[in-house]
């Protein structure tokens, strides 16, 4: 078993390099947003995702087309 002053001295520090010098690092992440039920997530990956996690809809990024009534009155005679 490893003592908790050991996996300190395992651990580098957040802002120091071996040198001693500060260094900053920024990450970019996008955070995506579904269109049908506006569930908004970051991806574990950086391919563009195919469904909605929430609500696995593939048109996730297509808004809802909106039909006339009468269309929809059309459609049903």
């Amino acid at each position: 078993m490893i003592e908790k002053n050991k996996i300190q001295e395992l651990i580098p520090s957040n802002n120091q390099e071996k040198g001693g010098a500060e260094m900053e690092e920024q990450i970019t992440l996008n955070r995506y947003t579904c269109e049908r039920c506006s569930h908004k997530w970051l991806p574990r990956s950086e391919d563009k995702p195919t469904v909605c996690p929430r609500c696995k809809s593939p048109y996730w990024n297509n808004p809802r087309q909106e039909t006339s009534s009468s269309e929809n009155n059309n459609a049903k005679q």
